[in-house]
């Protein structure tokens, strides 16, 4: 069956290299590779991809026949599965720079190419479409720079999961407008070791020692209130490389960075399969032990 699409064309001036698109197939955003950035209810298809263009830090749009629209930032959207045309309407836009003056027929030609992105450690995006499925793939300026990976060879990763953070009142609440943006956020700030997004762009972030627990989630549905983002730093040593997240979740000893103003020395983790729970302790500074 011949592929069908639609393409949304918002026209630039003539002159310019490339125009900006917003490029619709029939596709089901993956949940589990996604982290929405804002969600909005009862939005037709039309109206979906009209916010999302007009929106900065919106990148891909998906909706349904439920009327949902759910908005992506960069570096935020993993896969969306093909789907055969039905009463679902599961469609996802993707908004890509197409050169200006390609008249085709074909699907391929439009997500042909990188899209030079040069912004916040992403020097490039492509979308790659397989037999089944349109693939989002980011490029980092260094590999430490990527921070949903963790890596022995990094100084610190970001660690993502779902879960309910600490309670918000322990830590600091921004105005994000993406999860992306939220754990970059706490990447780069010394003194964050966890941020959750409390709120559709709202990113909590949480200091060395302000909290004791918090919550996983085996849940990766799209939630329409609350979502259910964690980010947490960790310093893995090269001799205790974690492979699996129950190796993560249960790091121990971990040394945290001197210039922190926390006044704290290590932590770890506690964290068993049958148990929702995440329990940290710290280690405070006047206690290290050499």
């Amino acid at each position: 069956m011949k592929l069908f699409f639609l393409i949304f064309l918002f026209s630039l001036a003539p002159s310019t290299q490339a125009i900006t698109k917003m490029v619709s197939v029939n596709g089901q955003a993956d949940t589990k590779t996604g982290w929405p950035s804002i969600i909005y209810s009862n939005t037709d298809w039309d109206d979906c991809v009209q916010k999302c263009y007009n929106d900065q830090f919106c990148d891909v749009a998906y909706g349904n026949s439920s009327l949902i629209c759910v908005f992506y930032g960069i570096s935020d959207f993993g896969f969306a599965r093909k789907e055969i045309p039905s009463a679902a309407l599961h469609r996802a836009s993707f908004k890509l720079d197409i050169p200006n003056g390609l008249c085709t027929t074909k699907l391929d030609d439009l997500f042909k190419g990188s899209q030079s992105y040069g912004r916040n450690g992403i020097s490039i995006f492509q979308i790659t479409i397989t037999s089944d499925k349109y693939d989002a793939n980011y490029y980092y300026e260094e590999p430490c720079d990527k921070p949903f990976v963790y890596s022995c060879g990094c100084s610190e990763s970001m660690y993502l999961f779902r879960g309910t953070g600490p309670p918000t009142d322990l830590g600091t609440t921004r105005d994000i407008p993406t999860w992306f943006l939220c754990v970059l956020q706490c990447s780069t700030d010394v003194d964050c070791v966890l941020a959750w997004f409390s709120g559709y762009r709202k990113c909590t972030m949480y200091t060395y020692g302000s909290f004791n627990s918090m919550s996983r989630s085996e849940d990766s549905a799209i939630q329409p209130d609350t979502p259910n983002y964690i980010t947490l730093k960790i310093f893995p040593l090269r001799s205790n490389c974690p492979m699996t997240e129950h190796e993560v979740l249960n790091l121990k000893n971990m040394v945290i960075p001197a210039e922190t103003t926390s006044g704290y020395a290590d932590f770890s983790m506690t964290w068993t399969a049958s148990s929702e729970n995440i329990e940290f302790s710290w280690v405070p500074t006047e206690v290290r032990t050499y």
